[in-house]
């Protein structure tokens, strides 16, 4: 799966872009975008709105200018996989998900790493939720919690990227160029077991009471009889409905 993924990215570097500034490209497991980028900008960054505008990507001019350095025609590389079967790890399970999959590159083979302004991935139409309690259907209270990963020798790792909940927005910012994803860990939280317990012993006691006075009415033939007797059974009848 890595080597395809590899393969698939080289390729997407070898896109010519003739007339057109930008490549776009969509199938099932995954979309491509390669975009015409100038060198040596100005600009404090550039910005893309990719991928149907479920992901918003600013690229820092630094980026650019170290990745141009030895290019004559510099192009960016979003490939943007929607699920993570490129992608196989330990994370991947029913109690921690990764939805999908975004990689920055460049059409060189230079470095980008320790940049001083970072690149920033907004996950604008997916994971609206922010991190915090949530219940399972089991009523037992989880953690959610959203972690930024980047994809690195078969495992997702988290050095050099920070999480920012930003206008109700999931954003990871990163000081370099690779995959990137939106980890989410679940984490079950230990109810109250003393509330627990007097919940348990407060049903258990009524449920009893509840049983000694139906008997208790019905063994005693005289009472049995009486017209309020017989409303206490149909109110302890509809109780117990």
């Amino acid at each position: 799966m890595i080597t395809l993924q590899r393969n698939l990215e080289t390729m997407a570097k070898r896109v010519k872009l003739t007339n057109k500034t930008t490549f776009i490209t969509a199938t099932n497991n995954f979309d491509i975008e390669v975009h015409g980028t100038p060198r040596n900008t100005t600009n404090s960054s550039v910005q893309y709105s990719s991928f149907g505008n479920s992901t918003g990507i600013t690229i820092p001019s630094e980026a650019i200018n170290q990745a141009g350095r030895n290019s004559n025609f510099l192009k960016t590389v979003l490939v943007f996989y929607k699920n993570d079967l490129f992608f196989p790890s330990t994370y991947s399970n029913k109690t921690n998900a990764i939805d999908s999959v975004t990689t920055i590159s460049f059409n060189t083979d230079n470095k980008i790493t320790d940049l001083k302004q970072e690149v920033e991935i907004a996950f604008n139409s997916r994971h609206k939720s922010p991190p915090g309690r949530e219940k399972n259907e089991g009523f037992k209270v989880n953690y959610v919690e959203q972690i930024c990963v980047y994809y690195d020798a078969g495992t997702w790792k988290s050095n050099g990227c920070k999480y920012a909940y930003v206008n109700q927005i999931p954003t990871c910012r990163c000081n370099h160029l690779t995959s990137f994803a939106l980890l989410f860990l679940n984490y079950p939280i230990p109810g109250n077991v003393h509330l627990e317990l007097f919940t348990i012993i407060g049903c258990s006691l009524s449920i009893s009471a509840f049983i000694i006075a139906v008997l208790l009415l019905l063994l005693n033939k005289k009472v049995r009889k009486r017209t309020s007797t017989k409303m206490q059974l149909h109110i302890f009848c509809n109780l117990a409905v």
